[in-house]
């Protein structure tokens, strides 16, 4: 007889090609995109935000262009994901003055230093680029920061990749990665009390 813990296990796995997209719907929100004071370009995933930010900022999407994670962490502390995406950005040409570094290393982190700079600078738009599997996190943590200002946020995902949410179950790191995304949002919940919806 097989026991209930097993059976479980098995009908997982057996259906992971249906509920694993619907988690993976569950963390995209839609794009909204207008023009902004600033490109605030959240650090992580690699090159692929920092290029779709520089595309933006080109397209005259908004004059300046921010990055977040500036902030060494324990494991790398030579560079910062904030530099080497300010690096990326020169290299593509846009001019050094055009550029701010946040210094974080964390979405909530990203969420306070992006409200201090926006008051700082009394600016009342802002276009954030991160991809779709952190979006609903980012987007509520940024507008519990800028809760009281008048702000309007706008998204703007970069392109969709291979890794989208019907195949998020076909790789195990794209798996993992939905997961993981979903313990933040509950570790999220917890420790801040935001809640994504």
């Amino acid at each position: 007889m097989v026991s209930g813990p097993i059976l479980a296990a098995v009908v997982m796995v057996g259906t992971i090609h249906w509920w694993l997209p619907a988690l993976g719907h569950g963390l995209v929100m839609p794009p909204c995109e207008g023009q902004a004071d600033v490109i605030v370009v959240l650090g992580g995933s690699g090159a692929e935000r920092v290029m779709h930010g520089i595309q933006l900022y080109r397209q005259g999407v908004a004059p300046k262009l921010w990055f977040t994670g500036d902030r060494p962490v324990p494991e790398m502390t030579s560079f910062t994901d904030g530099q080497l995406a300010r690096n990326m950005a020169i290299r593509a040409g846009i001019p050094a003055n055009d550029i701010d570094l946040l210094n974080t290393s964390s979405t909530w982190e990203d969420g306070q230093q992006i409200a201090v700079h926006v008051k700082q600078k009394g600016l009342r738009r802002i276009v954030v680029v991160t991809n779709w599997y952190h979006s609903r996190r980012a987007l509520a943590v940024i507008r519990r920061h800028l809760a009281g200002q008048s702000i309007q946020v706008y998204y703007s995902p970069p392109p969709t990749s291979a890794c989208c949410p019907d195949r998020c179950w076909s790789r195990d790191e794209w798996m993992i990665m939905i997961i993981n995304e979903w313990i933040k949002i509950g570790l999220y919940a917890v420790k801040y009390k935001v809640m994504p919806w």
